[in-house]
């Protein structure tokens, strides 16, 4: 199965993502709670693969295809 992250590379991936959902929102504040996180995410699996792709407005966003799936 494929899951999508909280995780992005780059806070102006993050930006972009959030910004077409939902104009106005504040990505620095998302960041600072812990509810974005920029960098990789943690595997839960070691047999987890992590993947980088294109999600919403272009945003790249971190996304984790476990052994299940």
């Amino acid at each position: 199965m494929l899951f999508g992250t909280s995780h992005f590379p780059t806070k102006e991936d993050a930006i972009k993502y959030y910004l077409w959902q939902r104009p106005g929102v504040n990505v620095q504040e998302k960041i600072a709670n812990g509810e974005i996180h920029i960098g990789t995410p943690p595997k839960v699996d070691p047999t987890d693969e992590l993947i980088l792709r294109k999600d919403q407005n272009g945003a790249r966003r971190w996304f984790i295809k476990t052994k299940e799936g």
